[in-house]
Formats: structure tokens, sequence, C-alpha cells
């Protein structure tokens, strides 16, 4: 074999390799604007304290348009879940444990009612509502409505 037919490795000149760390940054700099420019999200509430539903005050709508305020809600046993439909595990996942523990508990989980509310009332429509429920093998209420409504719960 002649020396010649080997071919050495070619390494980048001074200038690529300038010109790829300029890239490196620009993309890491527009990453972090755009980051910055995205809106924040709602602050998270420090003031949140127990009470009981029958001293809270709300008007929510349900998947069916129905209004729905604590006196629906109070004298039965009831599950109130917080999450959004788009949410891809942690939603689905708990109200299928939901269902699982009405099923447990025989003839007395037919008494409790699982209402799910959306804390994403901008994305969640009704018909969002209603495919959502729709999904699950059990009676489920989802509710939505203004933010200071959901809030107050």
């Amino acid at each position: 074999m002649r020396a010649s037919a080997l071919s050495l490795p070619r390494f980048p000149d001074a200038s690529a390799v300038r010109f790829l760390l300029h890239l490196a940054l620009a993309c890491v700099v527009s990453l972090m604007v755009l980051l910055w420019m995205l809106p924040s999200p709602r602050p998270v509430r420090t003031d949140l304290r127990w009470q009981p539903l029958d001293s809270v005050d709300f008007e929510l709508v349900d998947h069916r348009g129905n209004r729905v305020t604590r006196a629906e809600l109070i004298g039965q046993p009831t599950a109130l879940f917080f999450g959004f439909t788009s949410c891809p595990e942690i939603c689905p996942t708990t109200l299928s444990r939901l269902m699982a523990i009405r099923q447990q508990l025989g003839a007395e989980g037919n008494r409790l009612k699982v209402t799910f509310v959306s804390v994403d009332p901008e994305r969640d429509s009704q018909d969002m509502l209603a495919t959502y429920v729709s999904n699950f093998a059990m009676p489920l209420t989802a509710l939505s409505g203004a933010v200071a409504q959901i809030d107050r719960l």
C-alpha cells in the first residue's frame, strides 16, 4: 500500500469551530428568550385551607350544561377530583382508581358521586368534558366554569 492512498482525518479549521460556537450560543440565547416570553402560569396559592363544602359558595356548569352549586353536592358522599382533560397520566389514572374504589365498596359504592373539576376552563370546553367523561365506565360528572368560581373550591 502506498502512503498517499491513506487519508488522514481532516480537522475543521478555527473559523469553522468559531462559527459553530456562535451558532450554538445563538440557539441558547434564542431558547432563553422564547422561554422568557411564554406566559407565566397562574401563581400558586399559599392561602389554601380545608373548609367544609357547605360553607363554600360556588356556581359551575357540568358537562351537560347544567348549573351546579354546593346544594347538588351536599348530602351524599362526593369525591371531588381536580384535573384537566389533556392530562396524560395522573388524571385518568386517578379517575380509574376512583372507579375501582366504587366497585370495591359494592352497593355502598353506588352512593359515591365522583366529580371531576377542570382546572383549565379555557381549554376544557363543555364538549371536551363530555367526551372525556364518556371514557370512564362509571357515573362521572365533570365541572368547569370561571377561574374565580373554581378557586373557591
